[in-house]
């Protein structure tokens, strides 16, 4: 099941690598962003730990940075084809990237693709998961939207673009911190739905009358719902966990909610 998951992430990633080849350097740095990551997730934080994978540096199956590059850019690909503001940018980048991890990380954490431990003490969790790593991935997309406004926007960036990214790290950061200590479960569980929903409907209603995204992105995005699927009923969560399922299909729904712009839906 893990060599089926590495092959496929490996080939994703290739393949996009390739078909978007203008974007190489984009694509490439967004993998060693997440390779860094990973490497201090595993090694220092000591947060969790990966099993089964067959090319594994310091710890970390390639796959997982090759995940990273194809989650952040399919949405950036996304989010500038559509017409939504720019301002909106970086939120609606964050909701395409963390909208996939949550239909993700629990099914692969309870199938044992990966085992989260207790490096930072998390004092709340999603379904075994700590939060703090929702707010993570909420957080890279968030700064991958801001620097594509910084890329398009090269010649001569507004002034509040400079402020947005310079503020971006020690707010998201000393909210994030705020609200994993001192929110209850239930509140933090409620406002992480009712947040991804909010912006699903505002990209709907004002997103996508700019352009139709490539059928190819739409796919390889559609392939992760799939994974996700595929390891429920390989590992035997249907009958063990079948609860885990429940994250998995309110994503694919809300997802489609938002980008129903799509030409295969």
């Amino acid at each position: 099941m893990t060599i089926f998951i590495e092959l496929l992430l490996i080939f994703m990633f290739l393949y996009m690598l390739y078909q978007y080849r203008d974007y190489w350097a984009f694509i490439v740095s967004i993998f060693l962003l997440g390779l860094i990551m990973e490497v201090l997730g595993v090694n220092y934080i000591h947060a969790y730990d990966y099993h089964g994978f067959l090319l594994m540096p310091f710890g970390v199956p390639l796959a997982i940075p090759s995940g990273w590059a194809i989650i952040i850019f399919t949405s950036i690909q996304i989010i500038g084809r559509s017409n939504l503001s720019i301002v909106l940018y970086p939120f609606a980048t964050a909701f395409f990237t963390l909208i996939i991890d949550i239909a993700l990380d629990p099914v692969m954490a309870h199938a044992g693709v990966w085992v989260w431990k207790k490096g930072l003490q998390p004092s709340t969790d999603f379904m075994g998961i700590p939060l703090y790593n929702f707010w993570g991935w909420f957080l890279a997309g968030f700064v991958v939207g801001l620097s594509y406004i910084f890329l398009s926007n090269m010649r001569k960036p507004a002034w509040w673009i400079y402020v947005m990214w310079g503020l971006s790290y020690p707010i998201l950061w000393l909210s994030g911190i705020f609200a994993l200590k001192y929110v209850p479960y239930l509140v933090m569980y409620y406002v992480l739905w009712g947040l991804m929903l909010f912006i699903g409907i505002i990209v709907k209603l004002y997103g996508f009358t700019k352009e139709v995204v490539p059928q190819d992105i739409v796919m390889i995005r559609w392939a992760f719902y799939l994974t996700s699927f595929i390891v429920f009923f390989w590992s035997g969560l249907y009958a063990t966990k079948p609860y885990l399922i429940v994250p998995v299909v309110l994503s694919l729904l809300i997802e489609i909610f938002g980008t129903s712009m799509y030409d295969v839906l």
